[in-house]
């Protein structure tokens, strides 16, 4: 009967010597086990069994046809665009609120005009969709870019 150190110690092993990484002397004293208790046997017999199952399966890759289908199809192309969308909206809207905290104690002074107060809430929510559409516009462009190895110089 296995102690429960010994039990422990033969999983480590088993799961080695199922990826078979087991070094020299772990696999003699694997082997110690697999011949002194027939419960470490049978559970190496059924791991090798699925072992040599599982071995043998393989994933099938989509050819290059099925992918280029699959990006033209309406729905992903959709799914895509209104995830920008929905970041770029998200993104305006926090900077567009952290400006307006920035500048909150001038907007809310009742001694400014109201169209310099319009004209500086309309700067910083042009900036803002700016800022977003600039980082989207890198982020987009960075995978095609084919300048980016080049290494430029200013003389």
């Amino acid at each position: 009967m296995l102690t429960p150190g010994d039990k422990e110690r033969f999983q480590v092993l088993l799961m080695k010597a199922v990826d078979a990484e087991l070094s020299t002397t772990e696999q003699s004293e694997f082997d110690q086990f697999i011949r002194s208790h027939s419960e470490c046997k049978s559970e190496w017999e059924e791991f090798k069994k699925l072992n040599n199952l599982t071995g043998g399966i393989h994933m099938k890759l989509p050819d290059q046809e099925k992918w280029d289908q699959y990006w033209m199809n309406i729905y992903n192309r959709l799914e895509r665009r209104t995830g920008w969308i929905l970041l770029s909206v998200g993104l305006i809207i926090l900077l567009s609120t952290g400006g307006f905290y920035a500048i909150r104690g001038f907007l809310l002074n009742p001694d400014i005009p109201m169209l310099e107060k319009l004209g500086l809430s309309a700067f910083f929510l042009g900036s803002a969709v700016l800022i977003v559409s600039v980082l989207r516009e890198k982020l987009t462009l960075r995978k095609s870019d084919k300048y980016k190895d080049l290494v430029r110089l200013f003389i």
